[in-house]
């Protein structure tokens, strides 16, 4: 902004950023702008932005042809690996299109797919085209869609909210700054008794435990119940 609010005399026409941001201003705004200049820079000025606009429009241009080289490139990469080929005629043998019904294709709206008309006076051959492969697809697919989402199974499930901080718990692997503060809250209580110290500390650890799988296991249930009330 202190850039455009420089008088003609202090005005720099050698920045390509100034002279691209007075050109895009409004046109009410860039006229009284280019009326504070004299004739001499005008003309620098307009010259300017013939030269930033050609460079622009060279950068485009160079940069459309990187684009179209790479995308060229890529389809006769994809061209070269044949899986169009492929999908093509995997396509066809799903739709039950070969050599002799292919041009038969457009008008099995009105007859089942994989028929062809054959010669009736040709007795020694057949050119039949069975369509077993779509059948099979489908079949195969029906199967797994059963396998996976079975019909009377819920497609959708309500888990617990896991407790990071009580994992270690649940596993029985206290953490060492928990373990530290029960011991020495044992021994500040049994200051003369070590043994029953050592033993007071290990029922503090086996009840956090203990505690930390209820909570955990009480997590679970409630999952469970909301669940089976949502789905009743």
């Amino acid at each position: 902004m202190n850039k455009l609010n420089k008088t003609a005399i202090d005005l720099d026409l050698s920045d390509d950023e100034l002279i691209s941001q007075i050109a895009e201003l409004p046109e009410e705004e860039r006229a009284m702008f280019m009326a504070s200049l004299s004739d001499e820079e005008r003309e620098e000025f307009e010259r300017r932005n013939e030269v930033i606009k050609e460079g622009r429009s060279a950068l485009l241009e160079s940069l459309g042809q990187a684009v179209s080289e790479m995308r060229a490139e890529a389809i006769k990469a994809r061209s070269g690996l044949g899986i169009e080929e492929e999908w093509t005629e995997d396509e066809e043998f799903y739709e039950g299109v070969d050599d002799a019904n292919r041009g038969d294709s457009k008008t099995w709206s009105s007859k089942p797919p994989g028929r062809t008309e054959g010669d009736e006076d040709d007795e020694t051959s057949s050119n039949i085209f069975l369509n077993i492969t779509g059948p099979y697809c489908d079949a195969a697919g029906a199967s797994l869609a059963d396998m996976l989402l079975p019909t009377d199974d819920s497609a959708w499930q309500l888990t617990h909210t896991p407790f990071p901080e009580m994992i270690p718990f649940a596993e029985g692997n206290i953490p060492t700054h928990v373990r530290k503060a029960v011991q020495k809250e044992s021994q500040t209580g049994n200051p003369f008794n070590q043994t029953m110290a050592a033993k007071q500390a290990e029922e503090t650890e086996a009840r956090l435990i203990e505690d930390a799988k209820d909570m955990i296991e009480r997590a679970k249930q409630k999952a469970e119940k909301a669940q089976r009330r949502i789905e009743d």
